[in-house]
């Protein structure tokens, strides 16, 4: 969907920083930023809500772990564009 055209509802939940809530509301959907120390009890209920089809997790990116350093910066440099 662009900015400008219909909202598309929903929620945008970043877990690494603060996500911009302008450009959030210019997609039509709200955003957050969520962290919390590691629980198990609710990484199963994550999993079962993803396994579900209730939760779509969307990835950007992804980089093998010997490319970590290349991760790392190439998140630091760019915005929501893609990799």
């Amino acid at each position: 969907m662009r900015a400008g055209s219909e909202p598309a509802g929903g929620m945008l939940v970043s877990i690494l920083t603060e996500p911009a809530h302008d450009k959030a509301r210019a997609f039509g959907v709200r955003a957050t930023r969520y962290a919390v120390e590691a629980d198990g009890a609710e990484l199963a209920e994550i999993e079962r809500l993803v396994a579900a089809g209730k939760v779509k997790p969307h990835i950007q990116c992804t980089f093998p772990l010997e490319a970590a350093a290349d991760a790392m910066w190439n998140r630091a440099i760019r915005s929501a564009k893609s990799c």
